[in-house]
Formats: C-alpha cells, structure tokens, sequence
C-alpha cells in the first residue's frame, strides 16, 4: 500500500483549497518560511498536568484549539 500525504494550498488573503492525497514525498518550502516554527509554537502551548489523584489534565485546550483554527 502506497503511503500519502494531505496537501492544500493557500494563496495569501484567501481561502484554503480543498484538501487531497497524493504520494508521500518532499515538501518544497522558501527559506524565509516560519511555518515550521510556527507549528512547533502551537503545539509548545499544549500543556498536560497530572493531578493529585493521578488524573491526566490539559490547560486550556479549548485556547489551544482556536489558537490554531485562527492560525
């Protein structure tokens, strides 16, 4: 079975095309592009705690989650 990837493009101030699969292989980025900072960011803001009662709890997820759907 052929391994895949999702793809979608966006154009700066417009929308994101629908997303696809095509085969696995390299991605072709800028130099300058902060994505990858960028994504490593969002998820560093996800933070899980265990409690007293050995209960595992994240912190504010919900923050988290609109953080990232408002890119």
């Amino acid at each position: 079975r052929e391994t895949q990837m999702v793809m979608a493009t966006c154009q700066s101030g417009q929308m994101w095309t629908e997303a696809r699969a095509v085969p696995y292989g390299p991605l072709s980025l800028e130099p300058s592009a902060t994505i990858l900072n960028y994504g490593q960011g969002i998820f560093e803001g996800i933070k899980a705690y265990r409690t007293a009662k050995g209960r595992i709890v994240l912190f504010r997820p919900q923050k988290n989650a609109q953080r990232m759907a408002d890119g």
